[in-house]
């Protein structure tokens, strides 16, 4: 992980251009060129120096020490790129420098700063020493930014073989330079992990040519190497081009910023290490169209990716491969001193390897790795997998956390996931959550990670076991129900710990907690390196005040604890990131001192039934991005929000006890997630006209709205962002559904809407934007109709052509799905997911006749509790999946229409005890049940009510 770090910050946050603007407001730039020489005279020396730290104890100990200033610069940078001016009004209590351009800095800060970056530069100094008397080999191209011109020459002098590749991409650009181009060609650059792709694409950067031809030079490393996320791929390019800070998070916007300043002049982009799947391809078409269309025709782009990787519109493709045997082995041979006609077998035993993969950083490692000794398979296997991707660490963090559990109904937390890799520095906080969670997912489905891990870093271990093992920097600790006090034995190894999770071991139901009551203040003090604790599900009631010496937390998870209030010293935790409290049932209070937590970004309060207010000191979180306190019961008010402008996730949702909404929500001109829900006698909807970047709107206790007024001036298709918006009435309520109808025709979504839901929506029909073929309709992938009691008909889904998913349910007047449903010429050209659930008087479902094939990509299908459904009219050959969770006699007979499912290859059947016995059915239908005659029983309560719970609302 420290190799990591190491790279963000030379490549990523010390270059920066909000970092460079940082050190010239606080005079410390020369400090800063200062730590980061010295920086890249470590980077030279570190990988050598822990391939000998394997064997060499002194060197062990240098690396111990590399790695522990690594964490605290990294700390300390990132509390420079927090700090914000003060206005000239709040800062004239303070000293300030007479020759200061900023004259906002205060004296005493600045005084402390350039203290500790002196300490740090001295601390590098000794540590360079060290590793000069050492005598480490010295990795060339590792020694310096490889962006600056000087380069070029290490590139000759350490590269092998690939000018050859180099050569063919050059006069790809030279052939293409007279093209006609609204857009740059783009070019890509594939291949494993560890070929080579970076190293060749420096060589263009840097080539003759290319350095006389372009006039910018664009280099960006995609931050989240499992993500795409062009908002951070074009933020980055307009740091470079405008050399300013760029907070913008739309495209066109930073587009305007750059237009100008490219105008007329060509420049080369390469984007490092991008990964680009199917669904993403669109995100890529909008990044080109809307963003690369800048700069003088014959710019050119270079994306380097893995080689299965396919991006829609790139014609031009360069797969590298591996090195040949002669140059691997010259490769392996100048690294490890070992000749070709060696004597004693190591030569042939490390081209037993090149067979094995042809990768030059096989022949790397293994070279280095025999220059000290004979190897180790699994220390190699280690050190390859620890080198090559922030993928491999992100899924030994995700086997860390999930493996060890033995919990049927587990559901994998990918958001915390998330969370923990912002804390372990491997990706940034995502900017768009959502999407990141989907791609983590995806990632963890397709890389399985067994049990046998290999990286020793990361290790599982039972409570009470022998000591923690040297190498260990991440520890999940088994625990089993008898032990209560959890004390770990004070050594080095402690202190050098990232990560420390308690699990409890063996199988357990789905609330369970382990019984660890107290963690001893010792284990705390000792944790100095801490970067994840997370405590979830015990029953510690307290923690105790030497919580607050762990300066470098960034993740604390206390969630499902029995703990009631917390240490004022928690406000010491100056670099936590996240604090997670959700359930914890007994807190009645947060510390006045969480003002100090400027660094806090995540906030998760959420079902703290008994925590009465909020401190008035929690405004001056300034740096805020998540707050939820969904099901607070107890909240009866709220302090004004309005400073917390970074805040982009609110969730206020069942607070039932507030009497107001807070005051200044339409201050907060960032919040993309918003989740509010109205109290008797007043009404925050009209503040919402103000929040121009919502993404995704939650309303709630809808029949409070007055109409028209506050439903006219909120303005939601002016919300040209605006994703997902969920709409939610109060059952219970005694709503005139004309009035209701009326609040739905108020929010009209705008044209960018992919999600809606309405619940408990009292009006018997539609408005005309859900009927009509309004641009929406365009736009629209899922959609979820939940208990429209008094509604009539269903709306004409099928005409919206890139709808994939649809749940209805809890519409009690709806007697049977018609051509209402379909709409004119409508197919459900996209649909791939139907549910109907508790339909109490549903009885048939016809067809139309269409042109086209109705629901031709139809793959899965539900039907819950709809009793009286006896007809099924329309042809789904292509759905492969039934679920069928319903006492329906109807179904049992052969004129239910069983010969229109003839496709299925999966037929779940729940709660129809006499489907087995009956004989009137197909003989095809049995032999697809995967699930036969299972009865409704308390765990098929539990999973209908867990996978369907939007139809409980």
């Amino acid at each position: 992980m420290a190799e990591m770090d190491l790279k963000r910050i030379l490549l990523q946050l010390l270059p920066s251009a909000t970092m460079l603007k940082q050190g010239q407001l606080l005079h410390i730039g020369n400090h800063l060129k200062m730590i980061q020489c010295r920086l890249w005279a470590i980077n030279a020396v570190f990988m050598d120096a822990q391939l000998r730290a394997l064997k060499e104890s002194d060197l062990e100990l240098l690396v111990n020490d590399i790695t522990t200033i690594i964490v605290d610069i990294d700390d300390l940078l990132g509390r420079i790129l927090q700090w914000k001016p003060k206005a000239a009004t709040a800062a004239s209590n303070h000293s300030l420098l007479p020759f200061s351009s900023s004259p906002n800095v205060p004296d005493a800060f600045r005084q402390a700063l350039l203290l500790e970056l002196k300490e740090m530069a001295k601390k590098l100094n000794y540590l360079v020493n060290r590793a000069l008397s050492f005598d480490l080999r010295k990795e060339m191209m590792e020694s310096m930014d490889p962006r600056q011109e000087e380069f070029a020459t290490l590139l000759e002098n350490e590269v092998v073989r690939r000018d050859k590749d180099k050569d063919n991409i050059t006069k790809m650009f030279q052939g293409q330079q007279n093209l006609k181009e609204d857009v740059p060609v783009i070019h890509a650059v594939r291949g494993k992990v560890g070929t080579g792709k970076t190293t060749l694409a420096r060589m263009v950067f840097h080539d003759p040519w290319v350095r006389q031809h372009f006039q910018h030079f664009i280099w960006v490393d995609s931050p989240n190497s499992f993500s795409f996320d062009p908002v951070n791929i074009a933020r980055e390019f307009t740091e470079w081009i405008t050399k300013e800070p760029c907070a913008d998070r739309h495209l066109q916007q930073m587009w305007l910023r750059i237009n100008g300043k490219l105008d007329g002049k060509r420049y080369l982009l390469v984007i490092d290490d991008i990964d680009i799947k199917k669904e993403d391809n669109d995100k890529w078409e909008q990044f080109k169209q809307v963003f690369l269309r800048v700069g003088l025709s014959g710019s050119r782009v270079i994306v380097l990716a893995t080689n299965d990787v396919e991006i829609g519109s790139i014609k031009e493709y360069h797969d590298l491969d591996g090195l040949a045997e002669v140059e691997w082995s010259n490769l392996f041979s100048k690294l490890s001193l070992i000749p070709d006609d060696d004597d004693t077998g190591k030569f042939q035993s490390a081209m037993t390897w090149f067979k094995k993969d042809p990768r030059p950083i096989r022949a790397k490692l293994l070279g280095l790795l025999l220059r000290y000794g004979e190897p180790i398979d699994q220390v190699f296997e280690d050190l390859l997998l620890h080198c090559l991707h922030p993928r491999d660490e992100l899924l030994r963090l995700y086997h860390l956390l999930f493996q060890p559990r033995v919990l049927e109904d587990w559901t994998h937390d990918f958001e915390d996931l998330l969370q923990m890799l912002t804390a372990e520095g491997i990706v940034q906080h995502a900017r768009d959550r959502a999407a990141i969670t989907k791609d983590l997912r995806k990632l963890v489905s397709l890389h399985k990670v067994g049990t046998d891990e290999k990286l020793q870093s990361y290790i599982t271990m039972k409570a009470g076991e022998a000591l923690i093992p040297q190498q260990c920097r991440h520890l999940a600790l088994l625990v089993d129900q008898s032990t209560t006090k959890i004390s770990l034995i004070k050594d080095k190894t402690l202190s050098r710990l990232r990560t420390l999770i308690l699990i409890l071991d063996g199988k357990r139901e789905t609330n369970q907690k382990c019984r660890i009551a107290e963690i001893s203040k010792e284990m705390f003090s000792s944790l100095g390196d801490l970067r994840v604790l997370d405590l979830h599900a015990t029953m510690i009631t307290q923690l105790d005040p030497t919580v607050g010496e762990m300066k470098n937390l960034r993740y604390l998870n206390l969630s499902q604890s029995e703990i009631e209030e917390l240490p004022e010293s928690l406000g010491n935790l100056q670099n936590l990131q996240t604090l997670k409290l959700v359930h914890c049932e007994r807190l009645h209070r947060l510390p006045e001192e969480m003002h100090n937590l400027q660094n806090l970004q995540v906030l998760k309060l959420s079902y703290c039934k008994n925590l009465k207010r909020l401190p008035n000191a929690i405004t001056a979180l300034v740096n805020l991005l998540e707050l939820d306190l969904e099901e607070c019961h107890g909240l009866v008010e709220l302090p004004h929000l309005g400073n917390m402008k970074k805040l982009k996730y609110l969730n206020m949702l069942r607070c039932v006890s507030l009497t107001r909404m807070p005051s200044g929500i339409r201050q907060l001109v960032n919040i993309q997630r918003l989740s509010v829900r109205d109290a008797p006698g007043s009404c925050s909807i009209p503040e919402l006209q103000e929040l121009v970047n919502l993404e995704e709107l939650n309303l709630e206790n809808l029949q409070l709205v007055s109409i028209p007024r506050d439903v006219g001036s909120k303005k939601l298709k002016d919300k040209r962002y605006l994703r997902h918006l969920l709409l939610r009435w109060n059952m219970d309520s005694e709503a005139d559904s004309g009035k209701a109808l009326e609040q739905l025709d108020g929010f009209q979504p705008s044209t960018a809407l992919r999600k809606l839901e309405v619940i408990s929506y009292q009006g018997k029909e539609f408005p005309t934007w859900m009927k009509e073929g309004q641009p929406y309709h365009y736009t629209l992938v899922e959609i979820k109709l939940v208990n429209l009691k008094k509604c009539k008909s269903l709306p004409p889904l099928g005409q919206l052509p890139r709808l994939k998913i649809v749940e209805i349910s809890g519409m009690d007047e709806i007697i049977s799905v018609g051509d209402e449903f379909y709409g004119p010429k409508g197919t459900f050209a996209s649909l791939e997911k139907l549910t109907f659930s508790n339909m109490p008087i549903l009885k048939t479902w016809g067809s139309v006749e269409r042109k086209k094939e109705l629901f031709p990509c139809l793959a899965e299908l539900t039907l819950i509790q709809c009793p009286q459904f006896s007809e099924l009219k329309v042809r789904l050959e292509k759905v492969k999946r039934l679920n069928a969770w319903m006492n329906n006699e109807k179904m049992l007979t052969s004129e239910f229409g069983w010969d229109n499912l003839k496709g299925i290859e999966h037929l779940e059947i729940v709660g129809c005890e006499k489907f087995n016995q009956c004989k009137e059915l197909p003989e095809w239908i049995h032999s697809k049940v995967c699930n036969p005659l299972i009865p409704r029983s308390t765990t098929q309560e539990h999973i209908f009510s867990s996978r369907f719970s939007t139809t409980k609302r």
